[in-house]
C-alpha cells in the first residue's frame, strides 16, 4: 500500500507543478479582461452622458495633459495656452506645457504676442457631421464611418461584411456588424472623465503657444462645411483669424482606406512655426472566444538607415510583438502608477503616457517612421502618410515622426484603453501659405490577401502587408519563422481553391506536411529504437559494474566506457531524436498560422453541413476560429482555477478536445516503447507521459479554436498510422547491438602501446625503414 501511494504521489506532483507553472506564466501574459460586450456597454453609457466628454495626452513638451470636458460655456475647461488641463490630483502631468521654442525668433516673436485660441461654436448652431460609407452591401462600401465634432475625429468605424459573432453573421443582424474603431471614452466619475477620437486633431503649437483642437461637446471648435469636411479657426484675443485648419475625409467604395486631406493655412501677416499633434489608432477590441492569448499589439513600419539601405526605399516592419498590456505597464511605471491590481489605484480614472517612437535601443538601424498601427487577432488600423504608388516620393510619415501611447484606465473593473498620438516636427508656414498635413489610414482585416499589392500598389510599397505576423509569442516566438508560416498560409489557400472548404484544406495540409517529413520521422524512430534496444541489453551488465565499483567513480566510468566499446554502443544514438526537434518549427508555424489566419474567422467546417441540416439552429463547427460548440450552456459559464485566465470561461461542451484525448490515448499506446524489461522508474515515467498527453493536453485545448482541433486530430490520427507502419518496418530490421570480437579493441590499443603508454604510430614506420636500410 505505501508503494502504491508513493507511485500515485510521483504521478500527481509533476502534474500539479506543471499546472502551477502555466498559471504563473499566464499571470504575466494576460491582464484582467472583461466580457466582449463590456466595451459596447461603456460606449452606450458614454453616449448617454453627451455633455461629459474629454481628451487626454501627455504633459511633456510633445504631449498634452488629460482633458476634462465636463466644463460648460460658463466654466471653461482649460486655462489659455494649456488646453484640456484636467482638474484634481489625478492629472499626473503639468498644467501648462512649455511647447517648443522657436529656433531663431524674429521681430514678431520677440514682441508681446497676443493669446491664441481655437474659435468655439454653439453646438445648437453646428450641424452634426454626415456619415460616410454604408452598411448596405449593395452600396459597394466596405465601411461605415461616423465622424465626431470632438477633434474632427472618428466616432465609430464599422465593417459592412464582417460581424461580431457567428450568430450575427448567420442571422444578418443589422446591429451585429463588427466595429473596428470607436471613440475611446469612459463615463464621468467623481474625479475625471476621458475621451479620445481616433484620427482626431489634438492640438497645435503655434510659435510656442499650445492650442487645444479637441474641443468640447457643448462648445466644439470644429464645424462641418461639407460631407466629411471640417473647419477650425485659430484666432487671437481680439477675435482676428490667425490660421485656418481644414480636414476632409474621403472613402471609396470597395476600399478599407480612409484618406484625410488636412491643411494648415496661415492667415497672419508673418510666418508661423507649427508643431502638429493628433491621435492615431485606438486599441481594437479583442475577440474573447475561448482561448485568451494576448493578441492586441502596437506595430511600426519604418525605413532603414542610409547604411543599411542607401536607396531608402525598403520598409521594414518591427517584429518586437509589443503587447498592449506591456505598453500599459511601461506607461504606468513611468508615471509612478501601479497598473495592477486595480484595487491599488487611486480613486477615479488615471492617465499615463509612454514614448514608443523613436527609440534607438529598441529599433537599431531604423530610419524614418512610415506607418504605425494597432492590431488585434484579425483586424488592424494602420496610419501612414499620403503616398502615390510609383511616385518615387519619400515614404516617411512626415508629420508623425514621434509616437506616444496614451493609457486611459477605467475607474472600475472595465477594460483599459490605449490610444496612440503622433507629433510632427516643427513646420515653418510662410505668411499667406499653407502646410499639407494629409495622411491616410487602413482600417480593415489583418489579412495578407486584403493588404496585397494586387489590391492596392501602395500597400506593397509601404510594406503594410508585413503588419500581418503569425506568431503567438512566448518562448516559441524565436523559432516561429515568418517565411515558413507565410509559405504554409499560401499553400493552404491553394488547397482551399481545390476543396472550397477550410476544414478539409487544413486536413490536407497536415497530410502534405507529414508526408514531406516522413523520411525524417522514419529515420529518427529507427535510430531511437536501435539505441533503446542497445541500452536495454547493457542494463544488466551496467548494474553489475555499478555494484562492483560503487566506491570508485573513476574506475566505474572507465569500465562503463570499456563495456560500451566492447558492445558497440555509442551515446550518439541519443541524437536520433534530434530530427524530431528540428521539425518543431514547422508545427509551431502551422499552429500560429492557423490561430491568426483571418480566412478561418466565421468560416463553417465541412461546407456548413450541420448548419444546413439544422437550419442554422446548431452552432457545431459553425466557426473554425472559435470552440466547436457541440452543446452550449445557454449563457451560463464557469472558469477552471489556475488555468482559467488562459482558457477563458467554459460555456459549453466541446466534443473535439474530448475526441483528441481518446486519440491521444491510442497515439500514446502505439508510440510507447514495449513495457518489457523496463525498470519501475521507466514504467512510472511512461505512465506520467500517458496521463499528461491523454488528460492535460485536451484540457488546455478545450477552448481552442476548432480549426486547431481539426489540425491536431488529423495530425494525431496520421501519427498513429505512420507509427504502425514504421514499427512494422523496424520489426523487419536487425537492430540488435553488434558485439565486437573479444579483445579486438584491446589488441588495436596494444599494437600502438609500449609499457602501457601510447606510442606515435609514425615511430613504428620509421623503425621499419631503419631496419630495411641495415
Amino acid at each position: 500500500m505505501p508503494a502504491e501511494k508513493n507511485t500515485l504521489l510521483r504521478v500527481l506532483v509533476p502534474i500539479v507543478l506543471i499546472i502551477g507553472a502555466i498559471a504563473f506564466s499566464v499571470a504575466f501574459l494576460n491582464s484582467a479582461r472583461n466580457r466582449p460586450s463590456q466595451r459596447q456597454a461603456d460606449r452606450a453609457e458614454s453616449s448617454a452622458s453627451a455633455g461629459s466628454n474629454g481628451a487626454a495626452t501627455s504633459g511633456e513638451a510633445e504631449n498634452l495633459p488629460p482633458r476634462d470636458e465636463t466644463a460648460t460655456e460658463a466654466e471653461p475647461a482649460a486655462t489659455e495656452g494649456a488646453p484640456g488641463a484636467s482638474g484634481g490630483e489625478h492629472a499626473g502631468v503639468e498644467a501648462e506645457p512649455s511647447g517648443v521654442a522657436p529656433e531663431s525668433p524674429d521681430e514678431y516673436q520677440t514682441k508681446a504676442r497676443p493669446a491664441l485660441r481655437a474659435r468655439t461654436w454653439d453646438r445648437s448652431a453646428v450641424p452634426s457631421p454626415e456619415t460616410l460609407g454604408s452598411l448596405d452591401p449593395a452600396s459597394g462600401y466596405r465601411l461605415r464611418v461616423e465622424l465626431s465634432l470632438l477633434g474632427a475625429g472618428l466616432e465609430e468605424v464599422t465593417t459592412t461584411e464582417f460581424f461580431a459573432t457567428i450568430n450575427d453573421k448567420l442571422r444578418r443582424n443589422p446591429e451585429g456588424h463588427y466595429v473596428i474603431q470607436e471613440r475611446a471614452a469612459f463615463p464621468p466619475t467623481a474625479n475625471n472623465n476621458l475621451s479620445a477620437t481616433p484620427l482626431g486633431a489634438r492640438a497645435v503649437d503655434i510659435d510656442g503657444t499650445l492650442i487645444d483642437l479637441y474641443g468640447e461637446t457643448l462648445r466644439p471648435v470644429w464645424r462641418p462645411t461639407a460631407p466629411g469636411a471640417f473647419e477650425c479657426i485659430i484666432e487671437d484675443d481680439a477675435g482676428a483669424a490667425v490660421a485656418r485648419i481644414e480636414r476632409r475625409y474621403s472613402l471609396q467604395p470597395g476600399s478599407f482606406e480612409l484618406v484625410v486631406e488636412q491643411r494648415f493655412e496661415n492667415l497672419s501677416g508673418h510666418e508661423l512655426k507649427v508643431v502638429w499633434y493628433q491621435y492615431a489608432a485606438a486599441d481594437l477590441s479583442e475577440e474573447l472566444k475561448g482561448y485568451r492569448l494576448p493578441t492586441q499589439r502596437v506595430r511600426f513600419g519604418h525605413l532603414l538607415d542610409a547604411r543599411r539601405d542607401p536607396t531608402r526605399t525598403f520598409v521594414e516592419a518591427d517584429d518586437r510583438l509589443l503587447l498592449r498590456d506591456k505598453v500599459i505597464e511601461e506607461a504606468c511605471a513611468e508615471q509612478g502608477i501601479q497598473a495592477r491590481p486595480k484595487d491599488h489605484r487611486r480613486p477615479g480614472s488615471w492617465v499615463a503616457v509612454t514614448p514608443l517612437w523613436p527609440d534607438a535601443p529598441k529599433f537599431k538601424g531604423a530610419g524614418e517612421l512610415v506607418w504605425v498601427a494597432q492590431t488585434s487577432r484579425y483586424f488592424v488600423t494602420a496610419v501612414h502618410g499620403r503616398y502615390q504608388a510609383g511616385s518615387g516620393a519619400s515614404k516617411a510619415f512626415q508629420h508623425g515622426n514621434a509616437v506616444h501611447a496614451l493609457v486611459m484606465a477605467a475607474p472600475d473593473d472595465r477594460l483599459d484603453r490605449v490610444v496612440l498620438q503622433t507629433t510632427s516636427p516643427k513646420i515653418t508656414v510662410p505668411a499667406g501659405q499653407s502646410a499639407d498635413l494629409s495622411f491616410a489610414a487602413y482600417i480593415g482585416p489583418l489579412s495578407r490577401a486584403h493588404l496585397s499589392p494586387k489590391v492596392d500598389p501602395v500597400y506593397g510599397e509601404l510594406g503594410l502587408r508585413n503588419a500581418v505576423i503569425y506568431n503567438v509569442g512566448g518562448m516559441c516566438a524565436w523559432c516561429t519563422f515568418q517565411w515558413l508560416a507565410r509559405l504554409l498560409i499560401d499553400f493552404l489557400h491553394l488547397l482551399h481553391a481545390i476543396t472550397h472548404d477550410w476544414a478539409l484544406s487544413i486536413m490536407l495540409l497536415v497530410v502534405c506536411v507529414r508526408s514531406l517529413l516522413h523520411p525524417i520521422t522514419k529515420r529518427s524512430q529507427i535510430a531511437m529504437t536501435r539505441f533503446g534496444k542497445q541500452m536495454q541489453a547493457l542494463a544488466p551488465k551496467q548494474k553489475k559494474l555499478q555494484e562492483k565499483y560503487r566506491d570508485n567513480p573513476k574506475q566505474l566510468q572507465a569500465e562503463m566506457a570499456r563495456l560500451m566499446r566492447e558492445e558497440g554502443v555509442s551515446y550518439k544514438g541519443m541524437f536520433g531524436c534530434l530530427p524530431i526537434f528540428l521539425q518543431s518549427p514547422i508545427w509551431i508555424a502551422l499552429y500560429a498560422m492557423l490561430y491568426f489566419a483571418f480566412d478561418l474567422r466565421h468560416e463553417e467546417a465541412f461546407f456548413g453541413l450541420v448548419q444546413a441540416v439544422t437550419g442554422d439552429r446548431w452552432m457545431f463547427l459553425a466557426d473554425l476560429s472559435s470552440p466547436d460548440h457541440f452543446i452550449e450552456f445557454g449563457g451560463w459559464s464557469f472558469n477552471i482555477p489556475l488555468i482559467g485566465a488562459l482558457m477563458g470561461p467554459i460555456s459549453g461542451i466541446n466534443i473535439l478536445p474530448l475526441l483528441l484525448g481518446i486519440i491521444f490515448y491510442f497515439h500514446q499506446k502505439y508510440l510507447s516503447p514495449p513495457t518489457t524489461n523496463l525498470s519501475p522508474e521507466q514504467q512510472q515515467a511512461q505512465q506520467i507521459s500517458k496521463i499528461m498527453s491523454v488528460v492535460l493536453f485536451p484540457v488546455f485545448m478545450y477552448n481552442a479554436p476548432s480549426g486547431l482541433c481539426v489540425y491536431f486530430l488529423t495530425n494525431s490520427c496520421l501519427g498513429i498510422v505512420e507509427s504502425k507502419w514504421i514499427r512494422a518496418h523496424i520489426n523487419q530490421l536487425d537492430l540488435e547491438p553488434k558485439k565486437k570480437e573479444p579483445g579486438e579493441a584491446d589488441r588495436k590499443k596494444v599494437e600502438n602501446t609500449a609499457e602501457g603508454r601510447p606510442r606515435n604510430p609514425f615511430l613504428k614506420e620509421r623503425e621499419k625503414k631503419r631496419f630495411k636500410k641495415r
